[in-house]
This record gives structure tokens, C-alpha cells and sequence, in this order.
């Protein structure tokens, strides 16, 4: 209703109307022809919002084309034919011109005067043919044109109607072509967060989409539309696309960072808008992705922002990006209810969100919740734990030693760096794991030979054993809350076996198996891989009761007798008859 195809169908009979009726009466008819035109070939269907909208612009339309005609052109009943020529080119001006600044709002790239010239300029001449055809009727109703005349004009009927007939095929042909551009828009974008997704734990699977529903629905309730609701649409789908320049063990780290990969983890709001920038969006999708880590107290990162520098898409990313991962399993916690999430966010309106935002979450965070937990669970996955046999080596070839001298390193620097009793100790330790063969002695005699130099509420050695890593020895009062099983790559321990990096204070109740809660339990977790030869020999792991129960001497001490500690186990597993030994868990491929 609102286009202009659905008026300029029927702008002769609104011209002759402008001729022959009053001004009420002439509104009243094209209104209606208008109207029937919309209903009858229109698709999809107008909300009854736009019907009356549209009846709004072609009401006002005839308004100020009658005026022109009426008000004006002084003594129209001398020529009126020229004047209703006038009158029609007011009419075309009319009825376009909303069109256009409609447009406008939709692509802010682009000037409000090219939007039209490109969009309703070709159908001017159809206005003023129309303008002869009703000049010509008229004068036939009034007996001031013969029959002979008006079939010598019907050629030129014939010839404006066609024209028309191809401009509006024109119109139609770009309208679909700017559909199908930003429906091609939507699926590069939803591709690139899948990429997201595909480098992070599916701990965050469906995490994005999620976000995408409540950040929607929360721009809307504040007044976003056009390009700022498309640029959200955007940017919540995008925001994390910068991780895919950090490496996978920060992203998966089920514990706090260090100083460096938190300075690693802190570049990916900028990488991610670089990356936005080459997609040239025709919204401001760049600045969401490069401030939403801001906060409303300009303690964020990259830029420090405070308030209103702050993006209105990017002040509420932050907010319903924080909930989620709050009612999220993450490698570091396990979820919260979605009622105590909301007051954690509530927590920090004016620290480190916006009020507004929030108080907007506040209102409609369970109903949102319902939306975003069907989008989460919708949508396409990638294959990235799939097995492929084939392939026997890179074009670089295996580098079959490395694991190897990084053990030898790490003995070296252990000898360096211990001295006095914690050197004599570790001493001790390495003569009495040399003179044993048996696999629950040796661990037995790791246990007791680091209790003086690790203090620890519980301990556990995990040994590879099939495709999961088991308990084979542990000690301490709170021993009984450690899990006795978990798989490479799940909770804490998991991480460290598949990943072969070590976690210090992490927290332990990422674990499959932990039992405890927060009151009374562990709270800290140190856990180093046994690395050896042919893969993993195990997971050496300790728990704490406070959340700080290690340090970095303690981390030392355990990276230093590791190398020891897995020759050990792998010479007693050496000894093992081959149909009870314990396969290696495989060191990951990183190539």
C-alpha cells in the first residue's frame, strides 16, 4: 500500500477525480482504489499498521495535488490540461518522496536524493501521461471530445501503460535483488559465527544465537530500528569473531589466565572489528564488536569507554552476552540459574552496564530466555570432532622428539632452579622412583615424597586407560569429592591431559564427577601433565580449600619432577603384560 506501484496504478482515476469531484470525495476514491489495488495483488500482505499508514501517504498526496491544482495555478479552467500536468508532477512528488525517506532509514550509506533518483525517478512520464489521459476523459464526459479523438489517443494510452508496466517490472527486479543481498548478508554472517563456534568449546554451542534472541528483543524495547537493529543483528552473531586469533587452549583454559593470555584473550574485540571492516556491512556493525568488552564505568577493554561512548548495540551485547555465559556451562564454572544470573547482572548496572539496558533486561529476561533457548538449540554444526583416517603424515613432516627434549628441558631446569631441602627431597624422590617397577608403588612414592613441598585438602594421580583417564592413586581428607574417571578434553584434568599444559588454582568443580558445593569443599585445583615418549603417562593433579591454594613454586616443583615422575610410570607399564597395559592418551595434533 504504501509503495508506488500500488498508487500509480491508479493515478488517472485520481487525476480525473481531482478534475470532477470535491476534495473529499477525490481522497475518499483513490484512498479506496489504492487500498483495492494493495489487497488484491500485493504480497506478501501489509499489517493493517502499514494499510493505514499507506492510506495516510496517498490521502496526502491527493491533498497536495488538488492544492496545487486548486490553490496554486491561478484560473486552471483557461488551460487546464497544463495545470493538471502541474498538478500531477505534485502528485508523483507526493506520493514518492515518503517512499524514499523510508529508504533512507534502511541505508544510511546513501543520500535521500539518490535513493530516489534510483528507486521512483523513471516513473514521472507514467504521472504525466496519466495526466493526458484524464484531460482527455474529462473532456469526453463533457462532450468537448469526439469519439474519433479519444481512439486516436488510446496509442498513447497504450504506450504510458506499458511503460509503466516495465517500471514497475524494473522496481520489482531491484526490490527482490536488495532481498536477495541481504539475505545473502545474513547467511555470510551466520557462516562466520559457526567459524566462531567451530573454534570454541561446545561448552558455547548455540551461545551466539542465543545472544542474537535476547539482544533483539532488548534493542527493540529501547527503540532501535533500520540499520541499528540490523547492525545489532550483526554484531551479536560476530562479536566474538576475533577469538579466532587466539589460540584454542586460552579459549578452553578451565581456570584463571595468566597476565599473557589475558593479553592475548584482550585483542580480539579489535581483531574482530578489523575483520567486520572488510566485509563493508552497510551498517555500523565494526563498533559493537570493537567496544563490546567496554564497560559503563570505563574500566573495559580495548579502549577504556564510559557511557554514552559506548555504542547503544555494544552497551547491550555486554549485558545479555554476561547473562548467558552466566546460565552457561563454561570451562571455568558451571552455569547458575537463570533468576540468580539476573541478579548478578543487576549487580552491575552503573558499574559495568548500563542501567537503561539493564532495567530494559530486567522486564523480559524469562521471556527471552524461552526464544533464545530454541534458537540456541537450531541452526547448522560443524564437524570438527569428526575422524579421518586417511593421511599418514603433513607436508612438514611428524616431529616424533619434541615431546622428548621438552622433557629433557624441563629436567634441566629443575636442577637449576631447586636447591637446599627441596633439592634434597627432590633428589630422594627421583633414587626411589628409579628403583621401583611397580606402578601402584610408584605413585605411591610420588604421593608421599611431594607432601612436604606441596600442601594440599586432596590429591589425585590419573593414569590413561582406554580413551578416559582413571584414578589410580589418591590421598587426602577431601579425596572422596575427586571424580574417579574422566575423559581428554572434559573438565579440568581433561583439559590438561589434551591440551599438556598445566592449570594452576583452577577450579575443580568444572570436573564430570566433582562432588562438593561451595560452602564446604575444594575451591583450587593444580594439575600437570605427565608427558612422556609416546604421548601422556598421566595427570598429576592436587586440590585445595581456599581459591588461592598454589602459587608459582609450587607449579615449578611439579613441572620440574614431572619428566621423572612419567619415565617412572612408563617403566612400570613397560613391565605390565601387553594385554593389561594402558594405552597413551596422544598428544593433539596442532599442525
Amino acid at each position: 500500500m504504501g509503495n508506488a506501484p500500488g498508487l500509480s496504478a491508479n493515478v488517472p482515476v485520481v487525476l480525473l477525480g481531482i478534475l470532477q469531484l470535491s476534495l473529499p470525495e477525490a481522497v475518499i476514491v483513490g484512498a479506496s482504489a489504492a487500498l483495492a489495488q494493495s489487497l488484491w495483488i500485493q504480497r506478501p500482505r501489509s499489517t493493517p499498521l502499514q494499510l493505514v499508514l499507506g492510506a495516510g501517504v496517498v490521502a496526502s498526496a491527493i491533498a497536495t495535488a488538488d492544492f496545487v491544482y486548486r490553490s496554486l495555478i491561478p484560473n486552471p479552467a483557461q488551460s487546464s490540461t497544463r495545470h493538471l500536468l502541474t498538478a500531477s508532477l505534485a502528485l508523483f512528488l507526493a506520493n514518492t518522496f515518503p517512499l524514499a525517506l523510508a529508504g533512507s532509514k534502511h541505508d544510511r550509506k546513501q543520500r535521500l536524493g539518490r535513493i530516489w533518483m534510483e528507486s521512483c525517478s523513471l516513473l514521472a512520464p507514467y504521472y504525466l501521461v496519466s495526466a493526458a489521459i484524464a484531460s482527455v476523459a474529462d473532456a469526453a464526459a463533457t462532450g468537448r471530445v469526439s469519439l474519433q479523438a479519444i481512439l486516436l489517443v488510446l496509442p498513447g494510452v497504450f504506450m504510458g501503460y506499458r511503460y509503466y508496466r516495465e517500471q514497475k517490472s524494473n522496481l520489482a527486479m531491484r526490490a527482490a535483488a536488495a532481498e536477495d543481498m541481504d539475505a545473502l548478508h545474513l547467511r555470510a554472517i551466520e557462516s562466520l559465527a559457526l567459524a566462531v563456534e567451530a573454534k570454541d568449546n561446545l561448552n558455547t554451542r548455540g551461545h551466539l544465537r542465543r545472544v542474537r534472541e535476547y539482544a533483539l528483543g532488548i534493542g527493540q524495547d529501547l527503540g532501535l530500528q533500520g540499520a541499528d537493529l540490523a547492525a545489532l543483528h550483526a554484531g551479536a552473531l560476530l562479536h566474538d569473531i576475533g577469538k579466532l586469533a587466539v589460540p584454542e587452549y586460552i579459549l578452553t583454559k578451565p581456570g584463571r589466565l595468566t597476565p599473557e593470555e589475558f593479553a592475548r584473550m584482550k585483542v580480539h574485540p579489535i581483531v574482530g572489528a578489523e575483520i567486520v571492516e572488510q566485509v563493508q556491512f552497510p551498517y555500523p556493525v565494526a563498533p559493537i564488536v570493537r567496544a563490546h568488552h567496554e564497560k559503563w564505568d570505563g574500566s573495559g577493554y580495548p579502549l577504556g569507554l564510559s557511557g554514552a561512548d559506548i555504542p547503544i548495540g555494544a552497551r547491550i551485547l555486554t549485558v545479555v552476552d554476561y547473562l548467558d555465559a552466566l546460565a552457561s556451562d563454561r570451562e571455568y564454572r558451571r552455569a547458575l540459574t537463570l533468576d540468580d544470573a539476573m541478579k548478578q547482572v543487576e549487580a552491575e548496572a552503573g558499574k559495568s552496564f548500563d542501567p537503561q539496558v539493564v532495567e530494559a533486561l530486567r522486564g523480559r529476561y524469562r521471556e527471552l530466555e524461552q526464544a533464545a533457548s530454541v534458537a540456541g538449540n537450531h541452526g547448522a554444526t560443524l564437524s570438527k570432532h569428526a575422524q579421518v583416517d586417511h593421511g599418514d603424515a603433513p607436508g612438514a613432516g611428524l616431529d616424533l622428539w619434541a615431546l622428548a627434549e621438552a622433557s629433557a628441558e624441563a629436567g634441566d631446569f629443575v636442577s637449576s632452579a631447586a636447591a637446599g631441602r627441596e633439592q634434597q627431597l627432590l633428589l630422594a624422590l627421583t633414587e626411589r622412583l628409579g628403583s621401583s617397577l611397580d606402578l601402584g608403588e610408584v605413585l605411591e612414592r610420588v604421593e608421599h615424597g611431594l607432601r612436604p613441598l606441596i600442601p594440599y585438602d586432596a590429591m589425585a594421580i590419573f593414569i590413561p586407560r582406554g580413551d578416559a583417564l582413571v584414578v589410580e592413586h589418591s590421598a587426602g581428607e577431601y579425596k572422596e569429592m575427586v571424580g574417579m574417571e574422566v575423559r581428554a578434553g572434559e573438565g579440568l584434568v581433561g583439559w590438561v591431559a589434551q591440551n599438556q599444559k598445566p592449570i594452576v588454582n583452577g577450579n575443580p568443580a568444572v570436573e564430570p564427577e566433582f562432588q562438593g558445593n561451595l560452602e564446604n569443599g575444594l575451591h583450587a585445583a593444580l594439575a600437570v601433565p605427565l608427558k612422556r615418549s609416546g604421548g601422556l603417562a598421566g595427570v598429576l593433579a592436587y586440590y585445595g580449600r581456599d581459591r588461592d591454594s598454589f602459587n608459582s613454586d609450587h607449579l615449578r616443583i611439579l613441572t620440574g619432577i614431572a619428566p621423572r615422575i612419567a619415565t617412572a610410570i612408563e617403566n612400570a607399564l613397560a613391565e605390565v603384560p601387553p594385554d593389561l597395559a594402558m594405552p597413551a592418551v596422544a598428544a593433539p595434533d596442532r599442525r
